[in-house]
């Protein structure tokens, strides 16, 4: 990891840090408080994720949370309307897959990955989501404990194993 890649991984966190110690002050003096704010909660539970939020983010609007909030428009996408949505599903995925990247957003890159890798998976092309969510899990040096990595090596696992018994690798 270089000097520059750190550098923008501690201001991403020192911004996020910041961000929701500002949300805790605004909320304790008016709960009905700004979209930005509102927005960020949002990276705490899908369920406080907006349609607001989801247009802003589509707008390149949505701060350091676009990508998390992209990938709940992805996943409500796929809860509403299954495989039938798997094509803009994973438009939107990809997106936010990006924008992860560009703002050196592990965290986020990994939840996107899985989402991915699990559309991919039940799209029959487990190789692919293995090696996707291979690689980005293999950037984690740390928090092998947390709830999302954790997730992350169960899902590994279990496409390893779904590719490993299947004659064509090709997927």
């Amino acid at each position: 990891m270089g000097a520059v890649e750190i550098q923008a991984r501690v201001r991403l966190g020192t911004e996020w840090m910041s961000g929701f110690g500002q949300i805790l002050e605004d909320l304790r003096a008016d709960p009905l408080t700004s979209s930005q704010h509102i927005d960020m909660m949002g990276s705490l539970s899908e369920d406080l994720v907006s349609t607001d939020a989801i247009v802003r983010a589509e707008k390149g609007r949505g701060g350091w949370c676009t990508s998390e909030i992209l990938r709940v428009k992805a996943e409500r996408m796929l809860r509403e309307k299954g495989l039938k949505a798997a094509p803009c599903a994973a438009a939107v995925l990809q997106t936010a897959l990006e924008t992860a990247r560009q703002q050196g957003a592990l965290s986020w890159e990994l939840r996107t990955a899985m989402s991915l890798a699990r559309l991919w998976r039940d799209q029959q092309a487990p190789r692919a989501a293995h090696d996707l969510l291979a690689a980005v899990y293999g950037r984690f040096s740390e928090g092998f404990e947390t709830a999302d990595l954790a997730a992350a090596w169960r899902l590994l696992q279990e496409l390893a194993a779904v590719f490993e018994g299947s004659t064509d690798l090709t997927e």
